[in-house]
């Protein structure tokens, strides 16, 4: 596969787990869990310049966003709190990279 394309398969999975995680703690963590280790091993079977790392946290943030905008509404959270949700994606997204990119 292109690097491209594991780069998007990458982002959509950590982006999805990391709005899970932000939204629901380790409570569901399970569900996710599968694709977190599909990520990891696309991260790790490859080396990611600086640009790559930009575009899959980019990438990964808009995901996130995307999901949390469209739960919360069901976990009755006003849209309004999206930020602080969205900030606890973002930390997790930057453990990721910390973790498996850099």
């Amino acid at each position: 596969m292109s690097k491209r394309k594991d780069l998007q398969r990458m982002y959509n999975f950590v982006g999805n787990y990391a709005a899970h995680f932000a939204l629901y703690g380790s409570e569901r963590e399970r569900e996710a869990m599968v694709y977190l280790e599909q990520a990891e091993d696309i991260a790790r079977s490859r080396s990611w310049n600086q640009y790559d790392i930009a575009e899959f946290k980019r990438q990964a943030l808009r995901r996130a966003e995307s999901e949390i905008k469209r739960r919360l509404p069901r976990i009755r959270v006003d849209v309004r709190e999206k930020n602080q949700y969205l900030k606890k994606a973002e930390n997790y997204i930057d453990g990721f990279i910390a973790k498996n990119m850099a």
